[in-house]
């Protein structure tokens, strides 16, 4: 069934456990439409003028297209700044190569739609958090996996073990949640019988 949000119907709130610096909003229509995609998720954001997105970051698993509608703000990619205004779309790729990060440089409060793909799990690397973000979601079912791995490197002495663990990160946290996943779905199709 097609779902219409009415512009008139928007709601900004903010974002759930965001610190100062990156206080981003997000429109919260679509959860009272109950609308919950599959495959492709979106969200219609507003960030203030000052505040960030989110640190810089990229998707293992899922390509993200965002359409400023509203205002202006500046792109961050690992290729540099880049300013986007009302009606420009960016696209980011998975992987490092789409590593982006949105900052209002503005005076004005920048609305943009989010969307991004979504194949029942994906894996976000903060490359210069060094952060990592599990996320599995089924609201339908019983699966939920959200995990934040965080590791804040002390001296030189904790940056040489970051920088030298750092590349095992893709075999042993891609690998992983890509399993986990497809464990889930092999189980949801032919569920285990209970025993007595």
């Amino acid at each position: 069934m097609a779902k219409i949000l009415k512009a008139s119907s928007r709601e900004f709130t903010e974002d759930k456990n965001k610190i100062d610096g990156y206080r981003l909003f997000t429109d919260t229509s679509r959860a009272y439409a109950q609308i919950q995609p599959e495959n492709l998720n979106f969200d219609l954001r507003k960030l203030n003028p000052g505040q960030c997105s989110a640190p810089l970051h990229y998707h293992h698993y899922a390509e993200e297209m965002f359409l400023v509608m509203q205002g202006s703000m500046m792109l961050r990619t690992t290729e540099g700044k880049f300013p986007v205004a009302n009606g420009d779309i960016i696209f980011c790729e998975k992987g490092e190569t789409g590593a982006h990060q949105f900052y209002n440089d503005s005076s004005e409060p920048c609305i943009y739609l989010d969307i991004r793909s979504f194949l029942g799990y994906d894996l976000c690397e903060y490359p210069e958090s060094n952060k990592l973000l599990f996320e599995v979601t089924n609201d339908n079912g019983t699966t939920t996996i959200r995990q934040t791995a965080t590791f804040d490197p002390v001296g030189i002495l904790g940056r040489a073990y970051w920088y030298a663990v750092f590349p095992f990160h893709h075999l042993v946290f891609g690998g992983m949640l890509q399993r986990i996943a497809q464990t889930a779905l092999r189980e949801r199709v032919t569920p285990r019988s209970a025993s007595v």
